[in-house]
C-alpha cells in the first residue's frame, strides 16, 4: 500500500504519513489501531487468495 492510499484509508493527510515514515512524528494510538486492523484485513485477504489457489 502506498502513502496516498494509506492516508486515504486512515483519513489523514499524505504529509502526515510521510512524517511518520521519516520519523518526524508518530501516529496516535487510535490511528495505530486502525493501521493494525488494515494490516489484519490485508493478511486475511492474502490468506484467502492462497487458500483458493
Amino acid at each position: 500500500m502506498n502513502q496516498p492510499l494509506l492516508a486515504d484509508a486512515l483519513g489523514v493527510d499524505q504529509a502526515t504519513v510521510s512524517r511518520w515514515k521519516n520519523g518526524k512524528s508518530k501516529p496516535s494510538r487510535p490511528v495505530l489501531k486502525l493501521i493494525e486492523r488494515l494490516l489484519e484485513d490485508r493478511r486475511s485477504a492474502v490468506r484467502s487468495v492462497e487458500v483458493d489457489e
